[in-house]
């Protein structure tokens, strides 16, 4: 009994300190100092329907807004951070973009000069077709002369056949006026 009358006693040290305005904070550190355990703590406080002062709601203020603020502020540096690496690889982007425009640039100015080296060979190309049509043409009238100059060259072997059996004869024949000569001289 004598533990639950100082409990009661404390009770109404704890009101008395509440209505004289000290905040509950203080009350509890107060009772933290003598040595009262945090569940008495609760409890004593709970019984002397410690009313929070304006201190206590400030500093309940204050608590809320720091654990408010500081992940705000941890979260806007993130943000900042995050914004910057975000701008950077944008401006890295840029420039690759750039580069790539560039790259194409340089790609279609060097196909428009293959696209010209095409075009001319395509020209030659044809020019080239049109002579060898021509020269198709004129293989195929020389083919057509070769049965003629086939019969030119049996009529030249003929001729030469001819022209030797002439001479043997000619030769014969002058052979015989030799003899015929000679035979008139003897005589």
């Amino acid at each position: 009994m004598a533990e639950e009358a100082q409990f009661s006693k404390v009770i109404e040290i704890v009101r008395a300190m509440n209505a004289e305005g000290l905040s509950i904070s203080d009350i509890r550190d107060s009772l933290k100092q003598i040595g009262v355990k945090e569940d008495d703590i609760d409890s004593i406080l709970k019984q002397a329907a410690a009313e929070p002062t304006s201190k206590d709601i400030h500093d309940a203020v204050k608590m809320v807004d720091a654990k408010i603020t500081q992940p705000m502020t941890k979260t806007m540096e993130e943000h900042k951070q995050l914004t910057e690496e975000v701008k950077a690889k944008v401006e890295d982007i840029s420039l690759g973009l750039e580069e790539h425009a560039q790259s194409l640039d340089q790609i279609s100015s060097n196909l428009d000069e293959h696209r010209e080296k095409l075009d001319a060979i395509h020209e030659s190309l044809q020019d080239l077709g049109a002579s060898h049509q021509e020269l198709h043409e004129k293989v195929g009238e020389l083919s057509g002369f070769s049965d003629e100059f086939s019969e030119l060259r049996e009529i030249m072997l003929d001729i030469k056949a001819m022209i030797a059996a002439l001479k043997d004869l000619d030769s014969k024949i002058l052979e015989t006026n030799k003899e015929m000569l000679m035979r008139l001289r003897v005589k």
